[in-house]
């Protein structure tokens, strides 16, 4: 099957990607432990539902995952644009019957819709005769198709891929084995908050300026910026963010989300990032402030130019 490049390209960015994440633990957190057990290995090649002449010419077998099927588990982003989950380990095991030195696996979630909901890539170079275990805890989140949670997942689908150039156009991918299998989980946006925790007051544990293309090393006008603010609260209670731009001579321009429970106690805590092109004269001061279900608030401002 020959299809246009998919949406994961470009390919090196997604494997420089998971590569510098590859030190995040694959065991099971302290809440999955309570979730069912790991699925149990088998042993037949290929799975369900594959084809005769897939089967003959290569497979998927599943070996199993971790936490096991029916479990919930939540993503960890650092921002708004790019969301990681790191608490599932797939394990699969792989063989074809002719060399492919330039190989890639895919792994995909898709939910009931048959959407695209998180993958993960790596290469693998394959040779005739041999099967290879590969397993994968580090899925992207597809943020356009999949970004209301909870999300169900049903299905796994894992695919053996290569891409061939063609001049003067976009590489054309080639899926040589592409195998599903029922897979079903429950992904939410952020883990659970605390059982009965102390109450707590929000912080603001990060304001930063995010400068995309600076003059001179400081933000001029036409420059596009961000800013990034995230809240805190070790209860994990609900918590609105909002940023102010206080630009000279321009009335404020207030930007605000709301995360739920969960968002503000969780490793990413409750991150809302905003994108602008800078105006003139280049002088602002910014503003974030956190304020949670019970109306307390935290502050905290920046200035542009920064200072020194």
């Amino acid at each position: 099957m020959v299809r246009a490049i998919p949406r994961f390209a470009p390919i090196p960015i997604v494997l420089v990607l998971a590569a510098a994440c590859s030190n995040h633990p694959t065991a099971p957190s302290q809440s999955s432990k309570a979730n069912p057990p790991a699925a149990a290995e088998t042993s037949t090649l290929p799975g369900p539902g594959v084809p005769a002449d897939v089967a003959e010419a290569g497979g998927f077998e599943l070996l199993g995952s971790d936490p096991g099927p029916g479990s919930e588990l939540a993503v960890t982003g650092q921002s708004d644009f790019q969301l990681i989950m790191v608490d599932l380990t797939v394990r699969l095991s792989l063989h074809f019957n002719q060399p492919l030195p330039d190989a890639l696996w895919e792994m995909e979630l898709l939910d009931g819709n048959g959407q695209h909901c998180a993958f993960g890539i790596d290469r693998l170079a394959v040779a005739p005769g041999h099967a290879y275990p590969i397993s994968n805890a580090f899925w992207i989140w597809e943020t356009e198709t999949c970004r209301t949670f909870p999300v169900s997942i049903v299905t796994l689908k894992a695919t053996l891929l290569t891409f061939r150039d063609i001049p003067g156009r976009a590489p054309q991918r080639i899926e040589h084995v592409t195998q599903t299998f029922p897979f079903r989980y429950t992904i939410r946006r952020y883990p659970p908050p605390p059982q009965n925790p102390p109450a707590a007051p929000p912080t603001v544990s990060r304001l930063v300026l995010l400068t995309v293309d600076p003059t001179g090393g400081a933000p001029g006008p036409g420059d596009g910026i961000g800013f990034s603010c995230t809240g805190k609260e070790t209860d994990g209670a609900p918590v609105t963010v909002q940023i102010t731009q206080r630009w000279d001579g321009r009335a404020p321009v207030i930007h605000s989300k709301t995360f739920e429970a969960g968002g503000s106690s969780s490793s990413s805590g409750a991150a809302f990032e905003i994108f602008l092109t800078t105006p003139s004269p280049a002088r602002a001061t910014i503003e974030c402030a956190v304020t949670n279900d019970r109306g307390q608030h935290a502050v905290k401002t920046i200035t542009i130019p920064l200072p020194g």
